[in-house]
């Protein structure tokens, strides 16, 4: 089915449209990713008046700027803009040259809010049922991204070895997690209040997503559960994995360990984390005195 946004452009623009979608499908980007760009690119058109191509690199700068100062837009989000214009350019455009032309900001380094313990204990006090519960429990014992809760399946759910795998995420990589006891609990709960979803049948046990909410629906549970509690931060689900990743450190996880957990391909990622976690104080180390006392110190 043709989006509901081609239908209102030139022919020649909603082929255009049509060949960066269909790219960037075959290049197995993210339902969300494609429908940014898409509507980014969209836009631009609409703007313009033209294709992106056909543009000089000042008209489309003038664009990025004039957006950025009449929505007040952050760098961020303009970097996006600019990423879906040189995506197009290169992929669809075949246009090198300009896709080079347009300057990307520079961001600021992480700038994040966590939560605290307390915090998190209000947050699952003010649960309605046990399927809201779940969603706070797992995101913050996995540190997993929405779009992972979004396409998790019971499947995936190891309960002899306590992990999930989560398939095919970011960057195409997939990777396991571990869960304790609470969660497990928390799970079967779950499992024991909505046994209509997980019923003996080949659906179910293979299709089914296990929280049948979309990314939207779990935002938006988040977002009910806060406004009943004394919290004044913005609360949303990467918050919860910003807050995994901290926590984590904190209670002695190793910044090697937090890498994998979360799927970061870049170490630097991770390391962001550090400036906001409090690390357990290690003992003092001579490594002198441990050569010395070495049973294997080689005369």
């Amino acid at each position: 089915m043709n989006s509901p946004l081609l239908f209102e452009l030139h022919p020649k623009h909603s082929a255009a449209i049509r060949l960066l979608k269909n790219h960037m499908i075959l290049a197995g980007k993210s339902k969300r990713t494609i429908n940014s760009y898409v509507s980014i690119i969209t836009r631009i058109i609409k703007k313009l008046k033209r294709l992106p191509e056909e543009c000089s690199k000042h008209e489309l700068i003038d664009f990025l700027i004039k957006y950025k100062t009449t929505k007040d837009c952050k760098n961020s989000t303009i970097k996006i803009f600019v990423y879906a214009l040189r995506y197009y350019l290169i992929n669809v455009a075949e246009n090198l040259d300009l896709s080079f032309k347009i300057p990307c900001p520079k961001i600021k380094p992480y700038n994040i809010q966590v939560l605290s313990i307390n915090e998190i204990k209000s947050l699952l006090n003010a649960c309605s049922d046990s399927r809201q519960k779940l969603i706070i429990q797992i995101l913050y014992e996995t540190g997993m991204r929405l779009s992972e809760l979004e396409k998790l399946s019971l499947e995936n759910i190891d309960f002899d070895f306590k992990c999930i795998t989560i398939l095919n995420s970011k960057n195409k990589r997939s990777r396991t997690v571990k869960f304790g006891e609470a969660l497990e609990k928390a799970i079967r709960n779950y499992l024991s209040d909505f046994p209509s979803l997980f019923s003996n049948t080949l659906f179910a046990n293979k299709l089914h997503p296990f929280i049948p909410l979309s990314s939207n629906g779990i935002y938006w549970n988040l977002k009910y559960i806060s406004k009943k509690t004394n919290i004044t931060k913005n609360v949303f689900p990467h918050l919860l994995r910003h807050t995994f990743a901290v926590h984590y450190l904190n209670f002695g996880g190793t910044i090697y360990q937090l890498k994998n957990i979360l799927g970061h391909e870049n170490m630097a990622t991770t390391l962001n984390y550090l400036q906001y976690s409090l690390l357990p104080e290690s003992k003092n180390i001579s490594i002198l005195d441990t050569l010395m006392n070495s049973d294997n110190l080689q005369p």
